[in-house]
């Protein structure tokens, strides 16, 4: 167990340029990946599709952000980034995990097999931290021989965590990895007052002040930190011409005060995380330094 505490399980994120995806030949794609390096969630809007399936989930449209843990899938990384993510053991969450791709499940493309609804299965299976012991246990005890390496890879599991969903399909050919790989919702919009230590949410501020002022309490009001998620971004791949045009767009695009400390977060000279891929898929060498990195406390999760 000591060794699952020490893991850092990485929140990845995929993009595509105009390169990778026609329908970016806009270059919003470029701000996209600056917004995201300054933790930025909030600027840029959902696609048509996912805002689709989130109203049809009752997720809240347009109001969450999107994570694979520890996978970075092939469609998604022709640059990507991985996450390090503290998330609170306690209080509000403004994130959920669930064990499967929600987008996938909305759509029908992840099938369901045992008459259960989609949204039941997204009801039911939405977690906050306790999302940890339940993906080792997950990993380490039912879906692999090797948990670390076959789930990075995207190998089929014994079993999905979910029985609603198979691991193959009715050949008993293995369905896609986005059937039991793990998905972070993050909600864009966690707007914070800041008081030293303590952190209230706009709307939990705005309950209890209506509260005060309807009599329902009279007794001094305690606020507590309520939990939101701080990410890091511990590794940018990026492809070597993706990289020449987010210069060239930074050059172009912001002004003087800004442009050298944005330029800076796209520099491997300035920016230990940025890593230059050139000649290979970006989605490779993010797995294999996924691999290293739990590797290094352990064969498990």
């Amino acid at each position: 167990m000591a060794q699952q505490n020490m893991k850092v399980y990485y929140w990845l994120q995929g993009f595509q340029s105009e390169d990778g995806d026609p329908k970016n030949n806009d270059g919003s794609w470029m701000q996209i990946l600056i917004n995201r390096m300054q933790n930025d969630f909030v600027s840029t809007s959902s696609s048509s599709t996912t805002l689709d399936s989130e109203t049809a989930m009752s997720l809240g449209s347009n109001e969450n952000v999107y994570f694979y843990i520890e996978f970075a899938h092939p469609n998604f990384s022709q640059d990507l980034i991985a996450f390090k993510p503290e998330v609170p053991e306690t209080g509000f969450h403004s994130y959920t995990v669930s064990p499967f791709d929600t987008g996938g499940v909305a759509t029908g493309k992840i099938v369901l097999s045992d008459g259960t609804s989609p949204k039941e299965l997204i009801q039911n299976n939405s977690f906050g931290s306790e999302y940890k012991q339940k993906f080792a246990d997950w990993a380490n005890n039912r879906a692999f021989d090797s948990p670390v390496v076959d789930y990075i890879d995207g190998k089929c599991p014994k079993e999905t965590f979910c029985h609603s969903i198979s691991p193959t399909d009715s050949t008993g050919k293995p369905v896609e990895c986005r059937n039991w790989i793990w998905e972070v919702r993050m909600k864009k919009k966690i707007q914070r007052i800041n008081t030293g230590k303590v952190a209230l949410t706009i709307q939990k501020l705005k309950k209890r002040i209506c509260d005060i002022c309807m009599g329902k309490q009279m007794r001094r009001v305690t606020m507590f930190n309520k939990g939101e998620v701080s990410l890091t971004v511990a590794k940018l791949w990026i492809d070597e011409g993706d990289l020449e045009k987010i210069k060239r767009y930074i050059r172009e695009t912001y002004k003087d005060s800004e442009k050298t400390r944005i330029a800076a977060l796209f520099s491997p000279k300035e920016n230990p995380v940025i890593h230059k891929i050139s000649g290979e898929h970006t989605y490779t060498a993010a797995r294999d330094w996924l691999k290293k990195e739990q590797l290094k406390v352990g064969a498990t999760w």
